[in-house]
């Protein structure tokens, strides 16, 4: 009766037949008979041990942990010792052991609130039962949960913490899809934060040092960010204020006391300046064209001590010839004082002797 339950699969009642045959009545049995008995217990055992890893790798394979936990509850310590001796059983039921720990970590680390954990144990059994739906969910819900996290504190400055808590979710799960974007995204943000905290020092001194234009320079070399936009705007009218009352005037532009607009024949002429304004020049320009052109050209200006500036116009450009120039001069709030114009420019002439002097 258990060689025939045994060949149709009825495990059940195999063993339920092989349990019914008392030790006194097997010792009663003649001997070919006891062989015939151990060779359907070790039938039944071999047939039993296939049968339960099966089961537990099918729930594997599903990643259904309410399936594998019950099966292995089924499975008494008294059974598994019976099994024959395999490699193969033995690795799966400790797989299944593990994975069923481990499912019982990210439950715990759920229920305490440890994101990371959470991430790193699903990740774990993700490893051992690929499609544990459950491992799933919890671990992209927990790793959007640390993100937002992250988010909240660098939308709050704290670039520090949020990168930190970015390297928790890489460290317990480095594919993570976006993640690696994320991280390059603040930690841009980052060094842009450090880049406009570094600038607005230097924006704040030169208030301080009653030099506005260097600040307005600064503040119009940063890009534009919605995040400091009202910081920007709260500096460039405090400079632009200060500017308008320390850059009320026009730069006064005119020649050094005593300078006379004459040069030696074939010799260098230098013209020499005073331009003046009551913050700071921001730039002068030299227009010159020798007698009889019809177009200006602008000579270089050098710029010496305090208000002096000076220009040299070499032999080559004036020939011996008479020079008409005119200067125009910039302040940083966008005044303009100029010495002559395009229309009535001054004149540099040769130096001319005579018998009788000059």
């Amino acid at each position: 009766m258990a060689e025939a339950a045994i060949a149709l699969g009825d495990l059940p009642g195999a063993l339920a037949r092989l349990d019914a045959i008392s030790p006194a009545e097997l010792a009663g049995l003649a001997p070919a008979e006891q062989e015939r008995f151990k060779e359907l217990r070790a039938a039944y055992l071999a047939k039993r041990q296939r049968a339960v890893m099966k089961e537990v790798q099918a729930a594997l394979a599903a990643g259904n942990m309410t399936a594998l936990a019950g099966i292995l509850r089924g499975l008494s310590r008294a059974e598994e010792a019976s099994f024959p001796r395999n490699r193969d059983f033995i690795a799966t039921l400790e797989d299944s052991r593990r994975a069923l720990d481990v499912h019982a970590a990210l439950l715990k680390a759920q229920r305490q609130g440890e994101l990371a954990e959470v991430v790193r144990e699903a990740g774990v059994l993700l490893g051992l039962a690929p499609r544990c739906a459950q491992a799933a969910q919890m671990r992209a819900q927990a790793a959007a949960a640390l993100e937002r996290d992250a988010d909240t504190l660098a939308a709050a400055g704290n670039y520090e913490a949020a990168l930190a808590g970015l390297a928790t979710l890489h460290d317990a799960w480095s594919d993570r899809p976006g993640l690696a974007d994320r991280i390059d995204r603040l930690r841009g943000e980052q060094a842009a934060e450090q880049r406009f905290a570094a600038t607005m020092v230097q924006v704040e001194q030169s208030e301080r040092d009653r030099a506005p234009e260097n600040g307005l320079a600064l503040l119009r070399a940063m890009p534009a960010d919605p995040r400091t936009r009202a910081r920007v705007e709260q500096a460039r009218e405090r400079l632009a204020k200060q500017l308008e009352q320390l850059d009320a005037a026009p730069p006064s532009v005119a020649l050094a006391q005593g300078l006379k607009l004459e040069y030696k024949k074939g010799a260098q002429a230098t013209i020499a300046l005073r331009i003046r304004d009551d913050h700071r020049i921001r730039g002068a320009r030299f227009f010159a064209r020798v007698e009889g052109a019809t177009e200006f050209v602008e000579l270089p200006m050098r710029r010496g001590a305090g208000e002096d500036w000076s220009v040299e116009i070499s032999p080559e450009f004036h020939h011996n010839h008479t020079v008409g120039f005119y200067v125009t001069a910039s302040d940083y709030s966008g005044h303009a004082g100029n010495l002559g114009s395009s229309k009535e420019p001054l004149k540099l002439k040769r130096k001319r002797w005579s018998l009788f002097g000059r």
